[in-house]
């Protein structure tokens, strides 16, 4: 029985050492890695984001655009296909959509080379769909290092997760997951094993 309760509680430890490996995400869906450890590379690219009731907003501003992904707020659907603007001190402009990343980029060059300039930038956007229209309001902070846009992508927000699949595939890539999981069906082995041995032990009584 002291066996069975020392692999339970290692079972435990592994498990949770599994839930904080690295690139795993906390119960809120914020990264649990600390910039600059392990080969963790910290993110300078300079980002926003956004909300009202409907819609969520995050916005990022590399060297050859800025680059927007819009998402339901409620069901955190990408928003596909619509209208989005841009107006940004004297400036204005409409993004173009790309459908193979489903994101939304503003490339033109005045408006790059004023949203380069480090400082905050308040950023005013306008987003309609064919049955709604939104205003979305963000401040942009630019360090002037603005990255080159290497791979478009619609990942889930940061802080709005709502589903755990990202969660699930971090798990099944760590080693951690796979002991924790071993020594789980570890016990459970004991534990059926001392059942089946005590029901198959005859019982003596005294007469």
């Amino acid at each position: 029985m002291k066996n069975i309760s020392l692999l339970f509680i290692g079972s435990l430890l592994m498990t949770q050492l599994a839930m904080a490996a690295p690139g795993a995400h906390g119960p809120n869906g914020e990264h649990l890695d600390a910039p600059g450890t392990g080969s963790t590379v910290a993110d300078v690219t300079p980002r926003t984001e956004t909300f009202t009731e409907n819609f969520e907003l995050v916005a990022r501003l590399y060297s050859t655009e800025l680059s927007v992904l819009v998402d339901d707020y409620n069901t955190n659907a990408p928003v596909l296909n619509a209208t989005l603007e841009l107006e940004v001190g004297d400036l204005k402009g409409t993004a173009v959509f790309h459908e193979d990343a489903g994101d939304y980029a503003f490339d033109d060059p005045a408006m790059l080379e004023l949203l380069q300039k480090p400082g905050d930038h308040e950023l005013i956007f306008t987003l309609t769909t064919p049955t709604q229209n939104d205003l979305l309001l963000a401040t942009l902070e630019s360090n002037g290092a603005a990255t080159e846009h290497v791979e478009h992508g619609h990942p889930h927000h940061d802080n709005h997760e709502h589903d755990g699949h990202g969660h699930i595939q971090e798990l099944f890539h760590s080693p951690y997951a796979w002991l924790a999981l071993v020594l789980g069906l570890g016990v459970l082995v004991l534990i059926v094993g001392r059942i089946r041995r005590a029901g198959s032990n005859p019982v003596s009584k005294k007469i």
